[in-house]
């Protein structure tokens, strides 16, 4: 079965698309590790969108992955060789403020002070999915 892997897959946009692929009969592999709760407590977690994909998503696979985490990125890579469609990338660190205060909750750090973890974690999903066979030209 085709797979689309999303990254932050229990937030906002990465659970719409998470809902989308699965409609359109792909498996869906997600990540996300709900730092959402880390940054702002039990009221901002992302488990019960994460839990309502397990249950009502048949063809989702949730993975409780830090994306930052090269080697366990590259290892669900590489056990999806051959299947891998797409991926979609919508995990962020989900606060510049925070950023700023705590360095070590992110990867990047830039002239302005922001920590931005995407970069980063593009550049380990680029990475991970070259050498996971993942076509760049595929349509």
């Amino acid at each position: 079965m085709r797979t689309v892997i999303v990254t932050g897959s229990a937030g906002l946009i990465g659970s719409e698309a998470v809902k989308r692929f699965a409609n359109e009969d792909r498996r869906v592999v997600g990540i996300d590790n709900d730092m959402r709760a880390q940054f702002f407590g039990a009221e901002a977690s992302t488990k019960k969108t994460r839990d309502d994909l397990i249950a009502n998503v048949p063809t989702y696979e949730h993975y409780d992955l830090d994306i930052r985490d090269a080697s366990a990125v590259a290892e669900l890579f590489k056990c999806n060789r051959g299947h891998i469609e797409a991926i979609v990338h919508t995990a962020s660190q989900p606060s510049h403020d925070w950023a700023a205060r705590d360095r070590r909750s992110c990867v990047w750090h830039t002239w302005d002070k922001t920590e931005i973890v995407s970069t980063v974690a593009r550049a380990l999903l680029i990475s991970s999915a070259s050498r996971g066979g993942v076509d760049r030209n595929r349509n």
